[in-house]
C-alpha cells in the first residue's frame, strides 16, 4: 500500500487491517466462484473512504468452493499481525443470503462484553460489514440468485494468537479480525512521540492556554456527540500518557481536558502511564481492588477477576449496587496520578465514559463540561412517608451530590439512602431558599432539589421558570397530598376546584361558593379552624373533611361541620376537603 503520512519529520506508510484482508478474500473468492474468473488481484472500499488494490494469493478452486488468501501489511506500524495470510473460502448455497463462519485459526468469543456474543467467531461487526458489502456487489454484479457462505481462516492463526493478550480478554482458539477504518495508521513510537509534541507546541504557540486530550477515536467521538467542548486545541495520544503529561507541563498549559474511555483511564487509577495492552493490563485488579476496598464480597472480586472487558466487569458492579462508589474511587487515584506528573496549579477536567454506560466518573473541575447533560432534578417526594417516593425519584436522589430541602425530607432519607460524600443544604424560606441554593450549585454539582407532592403542582416548576431561566432542571413526578387523600376516601378527584392557600392574601370565597367540591391545600396562617371561622362568618355552610399527616402512620382523616372544625386542633401538614352537601349529598360515598 503505497499512502504515506508525515509524523514527526518521518514518511510512514499506512496499512490495512485484517478487516480489510478478510473482505478482500471473500470479495475475490466469490468472484472466482460466480464468474469463473481466475484474478491476482482485487479491490475493495474501506470505511475510511479509501480504495484499497489488493493482492490475490494461494487461489484454490475446488468443485463446489474457491478459497484465496491476502497477506497483511501494516505499513509502518508495529503490528504482530503484519504478514500474516488471512483467506475467505467460499461456496454456494441454497439458501439466500450471505453467512460468514470462523474456520482455521480464527478465534472463538468466549466470554461477555466483547464485539460479537458468546459463542460467535471472533469477527468484529464492521469487518462483518465489510465482508458482506463486498460479497453482495460481486452477486448482483454477476446476476447470480442463490446464496453464499463465507469461511474465513488464518493458516497460522493459532500460533499467532498466543503472542496476544486475546484468550486474558475471552477469545480462544485463534485471531481476532478486527478493525473500525479498514486502515491502519502507522505508528512508529518515537516518530508518535515526536508528532505529539509538534502538535501540542502548534496549540500552545497559537496563544491556547488549554487542551484536549483524547487516548483515541472513541473519546474523540464521545465528546463530539455529549461535551460542550471546541475540537480545535484537542490531540489524540494513543497510549502515551506518562510522555504527553510531561510535555503538556513543560509547555506550562493552564488547562487539561482529558475525555477517555474506561478501558485505558482505569490503568492510570493504578499510575500505569503507557495504557497499551502489550506493556501492561491491570484493569480487572485495578477495578476488584477498588470494589475491595467499598466493600464488595468475595464472590464480586472473582466475577470482576474474570470479567472479559471493563463493561462486563462494571454490569456486576451495578447489579451489586457498588458502580457508583467504585467509579468515585478510581476518579480520585486518575487524578492523583496525573496531577503527580502535571502538579497542582493546572486545571485539570477529567471525564471517563464506557460505551454501555455512558459517564462514569469526573472529577470536580469537570462539572461544567457536562452541566447541561445533568440539570438539576426537582423530585417530588410525595404525600410525605418514603414508601411513596417514586422509583425514579430515589434514582434521582442517589445520583445528587447535592440535596435541597426541607428538614423533614432530607431526614426521611436517613437510612434508606446512601448518605455519605453528599452535602445536605436544609431550606427554611420556601421556594426563594431553595433558589438560592439551586444557583449557588448547579454549576459545579450534581443537584436535587426536594419538594412536597409532584413538582408541577403548586409547587416549586412554575416558580423555577419564572425567576432563574439560567437554571436548567428536570421534573422527577411526585404522588400529591390530594392525590393521595382521595385515594384514601375512595373517591374521584377530578371534579374538585383546587386552591393553593400558601402565600395567598385573598381569600378565595367565590371559588369556594361555587364549587361542589373544593380543595384548599393549607399553610400556618390559613389552618382548617381559620378557614371555617371565615366560612362561617360569611354565611356558608360546608361539610369539611382535613386529611392530616397524611401517608405517615399517624394519618388521620376528619370529617366534621364548620362548628365543630373551628373549635378543633390540628396538625400543620393538612389537607381540606369542602364539600357542598345541597349539591352532593354523601360524597364521598
Amino acid at each position: 500500500m503505497e499512502r504515506f503520512v508525515e509524523k514527526g519529520g518521518k514518511r510512514l506508510r499506512y496499512g490495512f487491517t485484517t478487516g480489510s484482508c478478510a473482505a478482500g478474500a471473500a470479495k475475490a473468492a466469490a468472484i472466482m466462484l460466480l464468474s469463473d474468473e481466475k484474478i491476482s488481484t482485487v479491490s475493495i472500499s474501506t470505511p475510511k473512504g479509501w480504495e484499497l488494490s489488493l493482492s490475490v494469493e494461494n487461489a484454490r478452486v475446488e468443485e463446489s468452493s474457491v478459497s484465496c488468501m491476502i497477506r497483511k501489511d501494516a505499513g509502518d506500524d508495529p503490528d504482530s499481525t503484519h504478514g500474516m495470510y488471512i483467506g475467505a473460502r467460499v461456496k454456494k448455497t441454497k439458501e439466500a443470503g450471505i453467512r460468514i463462519l470462523g474456520g482455521e485459526g480464527i478465534g472463538v468469543v468466549t466470554k461477555k462484553g466483547l464485539d460479537q456474543p458468546v459463542g460467535s467467531a471472533a469477527i468484529n461487526s464492521i469487518p462483518r460489514q465489510m465482508i458482506l458489502q463486498e460479497t453482495r456487489t460481486v452477486i448482483q454484479e454477476t446476476g447470480y440468485q442463490g446464496g453464499l457462505e463465507v469461511t474465513i481462516f488464518v493458516p497460522d492463526g493459532v500460533q499467532r494468537a498466543r503472542k496476544t493478550y486475546n484468550s486474558r480478554i475471552g477469545i480462544e482458539g485463534g485471531i481476532s479480525i478486527i478493525g473500525t477504518t479498514g486502515i491502519v495508521e502507522p505508528m512508529s513510537e518515537k516518530a508518535l512521540l515526536d508528532s505529539l509534541r509538534v502538535e501540542l507546541n502548534v496549540i500552545r504557540n497559537n496563544g491556547s492556554h488549554q487542551v484536549i486530550v483524547f487516548p483515541g477515536n472513541y473519546g474523540r467521538q464521545f465528546a463530539s456527540d455529549h461535551l460542550d467542548v471546541s475540537m480545535e486545541n484537542s490531540i489524540k495520544i494513543g497510549n502515551h500518557f506518562g510522555e504527553v503529561l510531561e510535555m503538556i507541563s513543560d509547555l506550562k498549559f493552564q488547562e487539561a481536558v482529558f475525555v477517555g474511555h474506561i478501558g485505558k483511564m482505569v490503568k492510570l487509577a493504578g499510575g500505569i502511564m503507557n495504557t497499551h495492552s502489550h506493556h501492561s493490563d491491570a484493569r480487572m485488579e485495578i477495578l476488584a481492588a477498588h470494589a475491595g476496598a467499598c466493600g464488595a464480597d468475595k464472590e464480586l472480586l472473582q466475577k470482576i477477576l474474570s470479567s472479559a472487558t471493563c463493561d462486563d466487569a462494571l454490569d456486576h458492579l451495578k447489579k451489586d449496587g457498588r458502580m457508583k462508589p467504585v467509579m468515585e474511587k478510581i476518579m480520585e487515584r486518575i487524578e492523583y496520578h496525573l496531577r503527580y506528573k502535571l502538579g497542582q496549579e493546572l486545571d485539570l477536567k477529567l471525564l471517563v465514559f464506557s460505551n454501555d454506560h455512558g459517564i462514569l466518573g469526573w472529577n470536580p473541575s469537570a462539572f461544567s463540561l457536562i452541566r447541561e447533560l445533568y440539570p438539576v432534578a426537582i423530585v417530588g417526594m410525595g404525600p410525605g412517608h418514603p414508601d411513596y417516593v417514586l422509583p425514579k425519584a430515589w434514582e434521582a436522589l442517589e445520583d445528587a451530590e447535592v440535596l435541597i430541602g426541607g428538614r423533614r425530607h432530607l431526614e426521611s432519607l436517613e437510612g434508606r439512602l446512601q448518605m455519605e460524600g453528599k452535602q445536605k443544604m436544609y431550606v427554611e424560606d420556601g421556594l426563594s431558599g431553595a433558589l438560592e441554593c439551586m444557583k449557588t450549585f448547579h454549576k459545579k454539582k450534581q443537584v436535587a432539589c426536594l419538594v412536597s407532592g409532584d413538582p408541577g403542582f403548586y409547587s416549586l416548576t412554575a416558580y423555577l421558570k419564572r425567576n432563574a431561566p439560567e437554571v436548567t432542571f428536570r421534573v422527577v413526578p411526585g404522588i400529591s397530598s390530594v392525590t393521595y387523600l382521595f385515594s384514601r376516601l375512595q373517591e374521584m378527584w377530578h371534579p374538585a376546584d383546587i386552591v393553593s392557600l400558601h402565600g395567598n392574601n385573598e381569600f378565595p370565597l367565590d371559588r369556594i361558593r361555587s364549587a361542589p367540591v373544593c380543595v384548599l391545600l393549607t399553610d400556618p396562617k390559613n389552618t382548617p379552624g381559620q378557614i371555617a371561622r371565615i366560612l362561617l362568618d360569611k354565611g356558608v355552610d360546608r361539610t369539611m373533611i382535613v386529611g392530616e399527616d397524611l401517608s405517615y402512620p399517624q394519618e388521620k382523616i376528619t370529617r366534621c361541620s364548620l362548628e365543630e372544625a373551628k373549635a378543633m386542633g390540628f396538625e400543620n401538614l393538612n389537607v381540606v376537603v369542602l364539600i357542598d352537601e345541597k349539591i352532593l349529598p354523601g360524597y364521598p360515598g
